[in-house]
């Protein structure tokens, strides 16, 4: 019974201290991480929201030094909008402003916004 219990938790997701650290094993669901600026400097505590067919799919928020770490994503083609603080605004990578994400993985991209 315990082997079962064990085997039952290994697909959860567990968050580290930043919560940037996930456990993907068996989760068949992808994620974007990186760092978010604007005006060159991180942004530190800016909520994200990411859309797939205008679709909210979830959302996260930046640590202290900016970075981010998405929910899971099933596999396919994000946008990324900053909604705190406001106004919203769509979030890009060296201009480009949708991103595929895999069914299994995860993505790096650096976002400004």
């Amino acid at each position: 019974m315990g082997g079962t219990l064990h085997r039952a938790g290994v697909g959860l997701l567990t968050r580290g201290i930043r919560g940037n650290q996930y456990s993907r094993e068996g989760s068949e669901m992808g994620f974007m991480k990186g760092i978010v600026k604007t005006g060159g400097q991180p942004a530190a505590g800016v909520t994200l929201e990411f859309r797939k067919s205008g679709v909210n799919q979830g959302h996260t928020n930046t640590g202290t030094d900016g970075s981010y770490t998405s929910p899971n994503l099933a596999a396919g083609v994000y946008t990324v909008f900053k909604m705190v603080p406001n106004p919203e605004a769509q979030c890009d990578c060296a201009g480009v402003k949708t991103f595929n994400v895999p069914s299994v993985g995860i993505i790096t991209k650096n976002l400004s916004y």
